[in-house]
């Protein structure tokens, strides 16, 4: 049934007893030592649930959206990234969840899973496998319909992490609605294919094998490795996340939750992509890329200082095609004033991106929904 209450997945850190009127007792973490309980703020009682809404793609998938109603003018779009689902920013961690945090200053936020993530169906048992442009010309357009249609607004604001910030742009050419996105917030997301991610050169000499295989099972090596979480935080820097911006408790449940596997099909639609530095859809009809200068919409692009899956270099010179005037470009890291250096995922999922990161986003949304 759409728009019901989601029920807790029974995770220690998740809690969705908003509204019961009773206090509660929930265990919290803090920032990976031990944990303990406190009754919860009757404010935070009084926030909704969860709502669970589903739109249908023209091939039969069922794309779900988790809803956290607000006041907003237009409705948040929230994307998440390659091999990730809607916990990207609709995290377990509550002080970590951008989705809650958005919602607590206003906004109706809907986090989208697109096909094979999270709670998203497919309406047949048999193996499918999708690109790139199943997200561009079928998800999304789905899933935006979809919020339209139930919010009664005309446009929405988008924010996408990685991937999910790459695909706004395809959307903004492609789709029907062509005024219908707002502002973009995209954070730590690559837009050109000059820089290779260090992991392309082990990656690329396996494509034969790649090919052989239906997906390439990032969650099940996930959850293999979430064993080895300790080594992995001592070994990590400077690629997915800045080791001092990142414990414990937050990479055990990034890996438990936060990871998805990926058909064998998009890997290698990726892979063409960066060995022909290009970016274009499978049949090569569209060119993703195409026409940035005509993009008139406010955008904000977040980046890490030491993300070397989103080099600053890289942005910069996505920013020249782009109007001058609609544009900010925000480096987080420690020459810029913050606290911590900055990755890949630790923009939204790092210990001090409650603190640093979610108050700038915010600040620059509010701006936007005027």
């Amino acid at each position: 049934m759409e728009g019901v209450p989601e029920q807790s997945s029974g995770s220690l850190f998740e809690s969705y007893s908003y509204g019961l009127g009773l206090p509660t007792r929930q265990p919290i973490g803090i920032w990976g030592t031990s944990f303990f309980t406190l009754e919860q703020n009757p404010k935070r009682m009084m926030e909704p649930k969860k709502k669970l809404y589903w739109a249908r793609t023209k091939d039969g998938w069922k794309i779900a959206l988790h809803r956290y109603v607000g006041d907003s003018r237009f409705p948040v779009l929230l994307v998440h990234g390659l091999a990730s689902n809607h916990t990207n920013f609709d995290f377990p961690v509550d002080e970590l969840n951008f989705a809650r945090y958005l919602n607590r200053q206003g906004f109706d936020c809907w986090i989208v899973d697109l096909r094979g993530s999270g709670l998203s169906k497919r309406s047949t048992l048999r193996p499918q496998k999708w690109c790139f442009d199943d997200f561009v010309f079928q998800d999304l357009p789905a899933a935006v319909d979809k919020i339209l249609q139930v919010s009664k607004s005309t446009k929405i604001h988008w924010v996408g992490h990685s991937m999910g910030g790459v695909l706004a742009f395809p959307f903004f050419q492609t789709f029907s609605k062509t005024k219908v996105i707002r502002s973009l917030i995209t954070v730590a997301t690559p837009m050109t294919t000059h820089s290779k991610p260090g992991y392309f050169k082990y990656l690329y000499p396996l494509d034969g094998f790649i090919r052989l295989l239906p997906s390439v099972p990032y969650r099940t090596l996930s959850k293999i490795a979430v064993l080895f979480h300790r080594p992995i935080l001592r070994m990590e820097d400077h690629v997915l996340f800045a080791r001092s911006n990142m414990d414990e408790n937050i990479l055990k449940n990034l890996m438990n939750h936060s990871v998805e596997s990926v058909p064998s099909s998009l890997i290698l639609q990726i892979h063409d992509w960066l060995r022909h530095n290009r970016f274009a859809s499978l049949d090569g009809k569209f060119n993703y890329l195409d026409k940035l200068d005509q993009i008139k919409l406010p955008i904000l692009m977040a980046v890490g200082s030491i993300d070397t899956f989103t080099p600053e270099a890289d942005l910069r010179l996505t920013v020249r095609k782009l109007p001058k005037a609609n544009m900010t470009l925000k480096v987080f890291g420690k020459n810029n004033g913050h606290e911590n250096d900055y990755g890949h995922i630790d923009l939204l999922l790092g210990k001090n991106s409650p603190r640093e990161v979610f108050p700038e986003l915010s600040k620059w949304l509010k701006r936007q929904d005027r």
